[in-house]
């Protein structure tokens, strides 16, 4: 599943726990250039928003 985030972001939202589990999901480095969030428990991706 991909999540699509169109808020406004700040900086709290790069340590933002994962909605489906809670736990830590942020990646150090982007996936695929794109991604940068990544629950293998919860199988999401998401990334951050551009609306800044």
């Amino acid at each position: 599943m991909i999540l699509h985030n169109y808020k406004k972001h700040k900086g709290a939202e790069l340590t933002r726990p994962c909605p489906g589990c809670n736990q830590k999901w942020d990646l150090k480095t982007q996936l695929n250039n794109q991604y940068d969030f990544k629950c293998d428990a919860c199988k999401i991706i998401s990334t951050v928003s551009m609306n800044s």
